[in-house]
């Protein structure tokens, strides 16, 4: 199961209460990607899961390994009994941070997921895993970088600034999708519920449409606008869409408490041990989960290749031609506008280009 990072900011705004305030008493390790946070409030005692895609308070018993890794010495060494002041998603980017006193708690929750602890400074004390990028390092005594912010925060955007992207000549879907950064599922149900046609250039969207697709775009990420929990291959949204499963109607926490914990579970019972048997059906049960979202993701990706194969040479002679063109100094408006002149005349190859990135040197193409 993947979360968007719309999800992650209605996971944060349903967590926030009963973590702010609450101290941790114990951190233990429930299997290799999975730990459990044995939290303290005001309320009573009860766990945090924290999972590569995600984390949730359980109502649960889920049994943790009895040996303990280095990671999580590191961690209930500095954490023991220290108070949460706070929880917050990092600019609406898969991150979430907890702060402590003196310290960061960061969880990423992108490409393999990482849990990085760092002091007041951002330099990292213990991590999951070490990683390293181009522009960032992830490993003890490093300074912790957050990622890069991809596109503009939905959040905090006014009309004025969202009205001033629709002035391209791309398709107004792809605008959308490339200047705000939120979950392609949710760019294609707002122009569905606006009835205004994705594929419509930017710059011949009337005042009305632009005003509609903003508001339809602040109400769906209203934290306050919660339609249910839904699954729709693999990815759990916030909002209804069509062909979705509804998992739960009122919360994040819990439709990822059921999901999980009733598939994955360990021990439901509070008064008994947790046996090998036990432990060896509950690895059975995540490697069924492990082994279905592969082959979901190893259908998507297949189709795709089979795409590119069954259009590749239309694909070479779109490049090819964008190359010449390049080469002759033509600009983008100027090869935007043979391609639709071709296209208006019935070319089937000119039909596909969706966009040209200039700056990325990418051809964007729709099939």
């Amino acid at each position: 199961m993947q979360l968007t990072n719309l999800t992650f900011a209605r996971l944060v705004f349903e967590l926030k209460p009963k973590l702010e305030g609450s101290f941790i008493n114990k951190v233990q390790q429930i299997d290799e990607n999975c730990f459990k946070f044995k939290i303290h409030s005001k309320e009573g005692n009860f766990d945090l899961i924290i999972r590569k895609d995600s984390l949730w308070i359980t109502s649960y018993k889920h049994q943790a390994f009895q040996s303990r890794s280095k990671f999580i010495q590191c961690l209930e060494s500095l954490l023991n009994n220290k108070k949460i002041i706070s929880v917050e998603q990092h600019n609406f980017d898969r991150i979430i941070v907890f702060y402590f006193d003196n310290y960061k708690l960061i969880f990423e929750f992108f490409h393999d997921s990482n849990i990085i602890f760092v002091d007041k400074d951002n330099k990292i004390i213990c991590c999951l895993k070490k990683e390293e990028w181009s522009d960032r390092k992830v490993a003890k005594n490093e300074k912790y970088v957050f990622p890069k912010q991809k596109g503009l925060n939905p959040f905090d955007i006014n009309y004025e600034k969202f009205s001033s992207l629709f002035l391209s000549e791309e398709k107004s879907f792809y605008v959308l999708q490339k200047n705000i950064n939120i979950p392609p599922l949710l760019v294609e149900e707002i122009f569905i519920r606006a009835n205004i046609d994705k594929d419509k250039l930017a710059n011949s969207l009337t005042d009305k449409e632009i005003e509609k697709i903003y508001n339809l775009l602040k109400s769906m990420v209203s934290l306050d606008n919660f339609e249910g929990a839904y699954l729709k291959k693999g990815t759990l949204l916030t909002f209804k869409v069509e062909d979705a499963q509804l998992l739960n109607k009122n919360s994040i926490v819990n439709a990822l408490d059921e999901y999980f914990s009733k598939t994955v579970q360990k021990d439901l019972s509070p008064d008994r041990s947790f046996d090998i048997v036990k432990r060896l059906e509950a690895s059975i049960q995540r490697q069924k989960i492990i082994k279905k979202e592969l082959i979901e993701k190893s259908e998507e990706f297949k189709k795709k290749a089979e795409l590119i194969y069954e259009n590749y040479q239309d694909f070479n002679e779109i490049i090819s031609a964008i190359k010449k063109a390049l080469a002759k100094g033509y600009t983008k408006k100027q090869i935007t506008n043979i391609l639709s002149n071709a296209s208006s005349k019935g070319n089937r190859v000119a039909k596909l280009v969706k966009d040209i990135d200039m700056k990325e040197r990418k051809v964007i193409l729709e099939v």
